[in-house]
């Protein structure tokens, strides 16, 4: 078999219909099978997929795994020569992903690759970056929350000088949609599962490129994604394990030392805007209510996950 697509849902069951729609619609040129997961999810997800979609593996979780978890469940069962990590809120707009297996068939070098990826309204959506740096990921954790600029790190981290119809090598590309030769992967599982959700795909691209594989975004085969369609559900929640899961990738490429830095530095911020804020709802600023109430609920969050 040539290719294994995982997809994990939570509470997206339009959007996943229309993804496994587009997916049995339009794919061609390969043999394929499709598992989802669903993450205990309150729609009737897995009653529709049972339903509409009975050529589908579908495991359906008793409480939300998250997407790590989930993807290495889905792992467990898949027999293709390449895995497809596919999120639940994507749409598959041709039948060109055989034109990605074929360039994977024909250069064994490469480890992962990704595809083009567009917003709801056909914009480009980059779906790679370079590696994070501790100090990048400082400024995106705690005052881009605030402001959302694009400092010259952030910039440099989205890889903003590459545009979308160029084949290009790239640091690490979106789990959203990512290739990878599944028989570079060692390990019972595909994705680290010391992280819950969020830099699941960065470490992975970090461990298949320093094993000497190189990553590689091409402009082919495109998909929609609506973005976020299940994280947007709890903003606060996201952040937070966003900021957890680069704590656990700084560990694991910078060593204890950095990430605990890097922990210290964003909690203490989160603390210091707290306090900015608290002062800008004194004087009614409406926004920096919302704002103050944001890092509140980070802060909470934190102190929930320390051992007692």
């Amino acid at each position: 078999m040539d290719l294994s697509i995982l997809i994990v849902n939570w509470n997206t069951r339009e959007l996943l219909v229309n993804c496994l729609n587009s997916i049995f619609r339009l794919l061609s040129g390969v043999t394929f099978e499709v598992i989802v997961v669903d993450n205990n999810s309150s729609d009737s997800s897995s009653e529709y997929v049972n339903k509409m979609f009975p050529q589908v593996e579908l495991i359906s979780n008793q409480i939300n795994n998250g997407f790590v978890k989930a993807n290495n469940q889905a792992y467990q069962k898949a027999n293709g020569r390449y895995i497809l990590l596919l999120n639940s809120d994507t749409l598959i707009l041709d039948g060109s992903i055989h034109e990605i297996i074929r360039f994977l068939d024909d250069n064994e070098d490469v480890g992962a690759a990704t595809g083009k990826v567009l917003n709801k309204d056909k914009s480009f959506q980059r779906p790679f970056r370079r590696f994070p740096h501790p100090l990048g990921a400082y400024f995106r954790h705690t005052t881009r929350l605030i402001y959302g600029f694009n400092t010259w790190f952030h910039k440099r981290y989205l890889m903003a000088d590459i545009g979308p119809d160029h084949t290009v090598e790239v640091d690490w590309a979106s789990g959203a949609y990512l290739f990878i030769r599944k028989s570079l992967i060692k390990t019972e599982y595909i994705l680290d599962p010391d992280i819950f959700m969020y830099c699941e795909d960065t470490l992975l691209c970090k461990t298949l490129n320093s094993s000497g594989y190189r990553i590689r975004y091409l402009p082919l085969a495109p998909i929609i994604h609506y973005g976020g369609e299940s994280s947007q559900q709890v903003k606060a929640f996201s952040a937070y394990h966003s900021f957890l899961s680069s704590s656990v990738y700084f560990r694991k490429i910078y060593g204890n030392r950095t990430s605990a830095i890097f922990v210290f530095s964003v909690i203490l911020t989160w603390h210091t805007l707290k306090m900015v804020l608290k002062i800008g709802s004194f004087f009614k600023i409406k926004k920096c209510r919302k704002k103050e109430e944001f890092f509140l609920q980070l802060i909470e969050l934190h102190n929930q996950g320390k051992p007692k």
